[in-house]
């Protein structure tokens, strides 16, 4: 298995997302619980799931980019082997628990956690990564 697999869950999640936040949000429009002219303008107050699934939206861009460009940069100078795999595979399962626990069970702690073996993983796959490249 390549390292492209889980870089695929981990797209496929930022999707998830993405669905998870317009399906909280078309709820509230149509319910006409949120004025629909303040969305452009960025002044709605959604309610609190909306805004958490807004929240880890915009979570899939900031460490997760990281996790993109290792597995491009592995896969093209041939330096994944089976460690790599095995840590992005906790990468990508963190990231989807730190997903469920952030929108759907609300559970900051937990979701901390997850966020920081997600992190640790990540910074041990690029030193791993860095180590192979200049052995």
């Amino acid at each position: 298995m390549s390292l492209i697999t889980p870089l695929l869950v981990q797209i496929a999640l930022t999707f998830l997302v993405m669905f998870t936040l317009v399906r909280f949000r078309i709820v509230e429009i149509f319910s006409k619980r949120v004025n629909e002219d303040d969305i452009p303008l960025r002044k709605v107050e959604w309610p609190e799931k909306a805004t958490r699934a807004d929240s880890n939206f915009l979570s899939q861009f900031e460490m997760p980019v990281l996790f993109i460009a290792l597995v491009i940069l592995q896969v093209v100078t041939k330096t994944d082997d089976q460690m790599q795999l095995n840590l992005a595979w906790g990468y990508v399962i963190s990231r989807i628990l730190h997903y469920i626990f952030h929108i759907f069970v609300s559970q900051n702690t937990l979701r901390t956690v997850f966020f920081t073996i997600s992190s640790t993983i990540l910074m041990v796959m690029w030193v791993r990564f860095a180590l192979i490249f200049y052995a």
